[in-house]
């Protein structure tokens, strides 16, 4: 009796301890996070979801009065977050930073299902400190949208697979097709799972009936909500279709099909060298799970999936693998953990010694991944400017509130506060190269629309929108005939042409 009383202390004082070392954690990278949130404004795809969801905060409707490439989840509930909270750029970023807060927890409970707590939170530190999440999980753009709802997918995923019953399979498609409303990306975690279904299904010969009831019973939810939301959205909008799917399958469509694959080869092999230390350790559990142990399966099972870029044309970013890191996370604590036995240490922390100095060993190990990154991490949260603000003034001092400006970046429209065309709503590296906005396209917008501004980035290092205008000799040559340039001002690297009309004021 004793010695059962002896046992549950103990494990209430272990619940304790894990309780109190997440909640640490939590509060730190809380306080990291938040800090300095509003320092640096400088993107031009944030600015652009800013400005539309401004814009439908404000009555507009997407696709329609704004030109968008975004999926329609997103922007409704910036458009709400906005209504709420006030059209200002910090409480914008609270919500994608409480959204990474809460896709590290889940990465600790999903962790937890397979390793001891001290691993699992060693996953969640690995995800918090990883430079993509420090610097995406602060801005506001769909991706950390998407990445927390698949995470929280794939963690129903597991519970389901433990479960066996359809209810909670069906529910695993429900919040996939939340996450693939936010970023069509979120489909590829959806196939991590199917992979993990299919190899159940090649490996359990017994069991391949049940295999195929849970995976219908996770695919149709899915395609039911999707498919529906699609349909709406298409009948309401007629833009909907190629706007949101066709800009991206447009841009690229000049390379040869054996040129697409060499370009997301490279991609890959890139985004392995830059991220080595946490992809190398991770690869070992990896094996493990694709070798049959049940455990890791469904998180090595998702990485195969980064395949699919091998056949997109379109051009690919790091950030673009951010779903990937959950998974990458725990594979690389499984690993440590792996480590940690066969040095014959208890424990993760160095108060609880083994001998012979093996813990110090161990958390040298982690020393190599942690310290680069949190280095890294230390300058995104640290880096401040200046120049947005001043611009928006110099934009708020020059036009009238119901002047229209164009600019290359329209996070400059949404802190002066002054509106752009329906194409100049997303002027985006992506669009442009797609074909979608031309020089032509915009000059008859500026001759149909009360243009008086047009601001443009000339700078060799930064300018990649207007400057890759299939037309931009011709545009430029039009700014110079109808516009009077006022001045030239830095931002950061950039250096933005500010054009306004002759017959527009000046100011003070």
């Amino acid at each position: 009796m004793i010695q059962g009383f002896s046992n549950g202390s103990a494990r209430k004082a272990g619940v304790f301890s894990t309780v109190f070392a997440v909640s640490l954690v939590m509060l730190v990278f809380g306080l990291l996070y938040f800090y300095n949130l509003g320092g640096w404004r400088i993107n031009d795809d944030e600015g652009s979801f800013l400005y539309q969801v401004w814009r439908i905060s404000e009555g507009e409707r997407p696709y329609q009065d704004v030109f968008t490439t975004r999926w329609p989840l997103f922007l409704y509930t910036g458009a709400g977050w906005m209504q709420s909270f006030g059209a200002a750029l910090v409480p914008m970023r609270v919500l994608p930073v409480c959204l990474t807060l809460g896709t590290a927890l889940i990465v600790f409970f999903l962790a937890r299902q397979t390793l001891p707590a001290e691993a699992a939170l060693l996953g969640m530190v690995v995800f918090l400190l990883h430079p993509l999440v420090c610097q995406f999980g602060r801005l506001f753009q769909p991706d950390i949208f998407y990445v927390f709802f698949s995470t929280l997918g794939l963690y129903q995923f597991a519970r389901a697979y433990r479960k066996g019953n359809t209810l909670s399979y069906a529910m695993v498609g429900l919040i996939f097709a939340i996450a693939t409303l936010y970023k069509l990306l979120a489909v590829l975690v959806l196939g991590g799972c199917g992979f993990f279904l299919g190899v159940t299904w090649l490996r359990e010969r017994e069991s391949r009936r049940k295999t195929v009831l849970r995976t219908l019973a996770m695919l149709l939810p899915y395609a039911l909500v999707l498919g529906l939301t699609a349909s709406v959205f298409m009948r309401s909008f007629p833009s909907f279709r190629a706007s949101v799917i066709g800009v991206n399958l447009d841009w690229g469509q000049e390379l040869t099909r054996t040129q697409t694959v060499l370009k997301g080869l490279a991609f890959l092999v890139v985004y392995f060298l830059a991220f080595a230390s946490i992809c190398l350790p991770a690869l070992p559990a990896a094996w493990r799970g694709w070798s049959g142990d049940p455990k890791l399966a469904m998180f090595s099972w998702q990485l195969p999936t980064a395949l699919a870029f091998v056949v997109l044309s379109r051009e690919l970013y790091p950030r673009l693998l951010l779903y990937l890191l959950p998974s990458l996370s725990i594979l690389f604590a499984a690993t440590l953990n792996t480590v940690r036995l066969l040095l014959g240490s208890r424990s993760f922390s160095p108060a609880l010694p083994d001998g012979e100095g093996k813990p110090m060993l161990f958390l040298a190990i982690i020393g190599v991944v942690f310290i680069p990154w949190a280095m890294s991490d230390a300058q995104m949260l640290t880096r401040s400017e200046r120049d947005t603000m001043a611009i928006a003034r110099c934009i708020q001092a020059r036009t009238s509130p119901d002047t229209h400006v164009l600019s290359d970046y329209q996070e400059l429209n949404f802190h002066a506060r002054r509106s752009t065309t329906y194409l100049g709503a997303e002027l985006s590296r992506g669009v442009v190269a797609s074909g979608r906005i031309t020089g032509a396209s915009m000059i008859a917008e500026i001759e149909a629309g009360d243009v008086g501004m047009v601001i443009v980035d000339v700078s060799d290092r930064t300018a990649h929108q207007m400057a890759n205008l299939q037309d931009y000799e011709g545009f430029y040559a039009y700014l110079q005939q109808h516009f009077v340039l006022l001045d030239t001002l830095p931002r950061g690297e950039q250096r933005l042409e500010i054009y306004v009309r002759s017959s527009l004021p000046f100011g003070d």
